[in-house]
């Protein structure tokens, strides 16, 4: 009996993993056989919950198995009602019961859960407490999770250097993403040490698992010689195995679009203080007013000091992988970056004002902090007026 009941937990930790796929995590898998597994039995007495019916045979052993408190069994129950019953509260419970036996999967879950408010109310305290649990057993995603909340100061203190230590340690437990993170950071030296060499190591690691990205960064700092020797031919063979993943800034790296396409003029990012339908409007001082080059009448108050002007930019790319009109990527050096972090931090719901040629071409909305110092301009273009535009302030021409 007990050699079934084993086989029956393996088959519940394989189904606790897929359901960590449906709550976007990548996670470790527990280890098998640490619980205390009693005898197979069940309550006579207990009438399923109608949204249980039809859940089926192995359902029935999962939930007898978690009401004896198998930490495992409990986790599978947990994923039912998430995935399938869409019981949201209920998953919680079971979550809960699981995390408190000290089960990653499970107390990432819950964490996932209070951070998003699913099932449970909203508790950032909550869910920075079972992230920080599962990061503590080596779970790659809860460190990753843990790490983006001190990097954004959100359920956390705003806190580079544990964003930098929990981001170390996701990457080096193979996690993509937490590598792409570490490695921006040393490139921009945000609050750390800028150092090139430490950035080249770990955008390769990510490269060499396959991401895009990680790529095409590479292949731009061999282009530039940021971290390693000048090499063309290293550069080259980084950005084709992007552009063949679809990349659309390394296919532009490997043969970029000419035009005779006019777009011309210096641009800047300024904070904008009101909108107004008034052309006569005087602004106050410190202020301008500049038109909407889209909408005929209406014009901008605009801070006169720029968040960002052309001499914080050291690149700019086309971009075309992003829905409704081409746009403009720009990245700016580690100074403007910090600056134009805390400027979004302290204005989430105003607008910036994208400038260009004393004309704005588009106002977009702070929705939340920008850390990382990349930007992406739209304003209806056609992708040949992109290619140039981004090329007038790459060239700054």
């Amino acid at each position: 009996m007990r050699t079934i009941v084993c086989a029956i937990i393996g088959l519940l930790i394989l189904a606790s993993q897929s359901h960590a796929q449906s709550l976007g995590q990548d996670l470790l898998p527990p280890g098998a056989g640490s619980d205390p597994v009693g005898s197979l039995s069940f309550s006579e007495e207990r009438t399923p919950k109608p949204q249980e019916e039809g859940l089926g045979f192995w359902f029935d052993i999962s939930l007898g198995l978690a009401h004896q408190g198998n930490a495992h069994a409990q986790l599978h129950v947990a994923s039912v009602y998430y995935d399938q019953v869409f019981d949201f509260a209920e998953a919680a419970k079971w979550f809960r019961m699981a995390a408190e036996q000290g089960l990653p999967l499970a107390q990432s879950s819950l964490a996932s859960m209070y951070y998003s408010g699913a099932g449970v109310q909203h508790d950032c305290q909550e869910a920075r407490k079972w992230f920080g649990l599962a990061a503590q057993q080596g779970d790659t995603h809860s460190q990753h999770n843990l790490a983006t909340m001190y990097l954004l100061g959100e359920c956390a203190p705003l806190d580079h250097i544990e964003a930098q230590r929990w981001f170390r340690l996701s990457a080096e437990g193979g996690l993509v993403g937490s590598q792409i993170e570490l490695a921006t950071m040393y490139l921009n030296g945000a609050r750390i040490a800028q150092d090139y060499h430490e950035a080249e190591i770990w955008f390769r690691r990510a490269a060499e698992q396959g991401d895009p990205e990680a790529q095409r960064m590479l292949g731009e700092m061999f282009a530039d010689g940021l971290g390693v020797a000048q090499d063309d031919v290293e550069a080259t063979r980084w950005f084709k195995l992007a552009a063949d993943q679809g990349d659309p800034k390394a296919q532009y790296f490997l043969g970029s679009p000419q035009s005779n396409d006019d777009v011309s003029g210096e641009l800047s990012i300024n904070l904008v203080v009101e909108t107004a339908y008034n052309a006569a409007k005087v602004p106050s001082v410190g202020n301008l007013l500049l038109p909407d080059r889209e909408t005929i009448g209406r014009f901008y108050i605009v801070e006169q000091q720029p968040v960002v002007s052309a001499d914080d930019i050291v690149d700019a790319r086309p971009d075309f992988a992003r829905n409704g009109p081409p746009a403009v990527w720009i990245l700016l050096d580690p100074l403007a970056t910090e600056r134009f972090r805390q400027v979004t931090s302290d204005n989430i719901g105003k607008s910036l004002a994208i400038v260009l040629n004393g004309e704005v071409i588009s106002a977009p909305m702070i929705q939340s902090s920008i850390p990382n110092g990349e930007i992406y301009i739209t304003g209806n273009f056609t992708g040949t007026e992109a290619a140039n535009l981004a090329n007038v302030v790459r060239l700054g021409e």
